[in-house]
């Protein structure tokens, strides 16, 4: 007799609010401000303007991540329909081509506290992994869909510092 494989299955784990520890939300502003001056000043660049650009990157941070929420989800028995891509949030108010969708996907660790690789790269080989992501414009109570289906989410907490370190944010382009 055949086995029957288990269905997959999605649990997020938790839903995070880069505003809900103020403090260190800007200690991540600050640490990423201070990460580009020394890579600018690796590569040699000297713009007269840097400051400037370097305020507008920290103001470009708060106002990307004030609305964003970091998502953490645990997917078992992943099969190859999964698509990290099909993490949206559905917003009736927009049409369905302007819903916000997964960004910055990190796939991790069961336990989600080792990375295992940084999203466009494909999905992990292994059938259970963690996944963490952003969804710019997060509205809660809204729909969260997956490539299998509806998923519920619970209320936003701050997010881990665990987190902050595996999983951390880029401005879009």
């Amino acid at each position: 007799m055949g086995r029957v494989a288990k269905q997959p299955r999605i649990t997020i784990v938790g839903v995070y609010s880069p505003k809900a520890s103020r403090g260190r939300l800007e200690r991540f502003i600050k640490d990423h401000v201070k990460g580009t001056k020394t890579a600018w000043a690796e590569m040699g660049l000297k713009a007269t303007d840097s400051g400037k650009r370097l305020t507008a990157i920290a103001s470009e941070l708060r106002s990307a991540l004030g609305p964003a929420a970091l998502i953490e989800a645990l997917v078992e028995n992943a099969d190859k329909r999964f698509d990290p891509g099909d993490f949206v949030q559905q917003d009736s108010a927009q049409p369905e081509g302007h819903w916000q969708v997964a960004w910055e996907e990190v796939f991790l660790t069961t336990d989600g506290e080792k990375v295992l690789f940084h999203g466009p790269a494909g999905i992990p080989k292994r059938r259970s992994f963690r996944i963490a992501f952003y969804i710019h414009f997060w509205k809660h109570g809204a729909p969260l869909l997956s490539t299998y289906g509806p998923v519920q989410y619970p209320q936003p907490t701050p997010i881990p510092e665990r987190l902050w370190r595996l999983a951390p944010y880029a401005l879009v382009d």
